[in-house]
């Protein structure tokens, strides 16, 4: 468990919030951004979306295995200023989970099912938010927590493969208005 709380931990980090908007595979329209930061020398992060439907095309090295969030949250200090202790980021990342409906993860047209057990909440962690940073925050080095589904596939063979994911979080109350829906497709070669 330890491993894969660092993988997600990378994940999180690398894939949203620690690279600038400008590199950010998350806000990647094509699939072009697909290698950045693939530093982990046995997984590939596939990256979700800040909102809405999305299709990559992505190259992929064998042999290594696959982590994708299907959907996702996190709150850290410098987004919530007011929260002063880690009860409470656990709390703010989990809350919008808890809502989260639509879950789909399919590989090759099959449906990855019962997805409510790939559910995930960090512990607390450190990172640093730069400039340019995806939230549009001022840049500093901040405590967060995370929560959300994620999948770890095995390796994939070798040549072509589609990767759909994704869900959705609806959350009309008198503390928040959120909508919000991801779905990314990926065309996958692996060699």
């Amino acid at each position: 468990m330890a491993a894969l709380t660092a993988i997600v931990l990378s994940a999180v980090l690398l894939m949203t919030f620690a690279m600038p908007m400008a590199d950010n595979p998350a806000g990647d329209e094509t699939g072009e951004k697909c290698a950045q930061a693939q530093n982990n020398p046995s997984v590939w992060f596939l990256a979700g979306t800040f909102g809405g439907p999305v299709t990559r095309s992505c190259v992929i090295p064998q042999g290594k295995a696959i982590l994708l969030p299907v959907v996702n949250n996190e709150c850290s200090y410098l987004e919530f200023p007011a929260y002063k202790t880690e009860a409470e980021l656990t709390k703010c990342a989990s809350s919008l989970i808890d809502k989260a409906t639509n879950l789909k993860v399919t590989i090759d047209g099959v449906n990855i099912p019962d997805l409510n057990k790939y559910r995930f909440q960090s512990s607390l962690y450190n990172f640093t938010m730069p400039s340019d940073n995806v939230l549009g925050l001022a840049p500093g080095t901040t405590d967060s927590s995370a929560n959300g589904y994620w999948i770890m596939l095995k390796p994939l063979t070798k040549g072509t493969h589609t990767i759909e994911f994704g869900g959705s979080i609806l959350d009309v109350s008198t503390t928040s208005n959120v909508n919000f829906a991801t779905d990314a497709t990926y065309h996958l070669t692996v060699q």
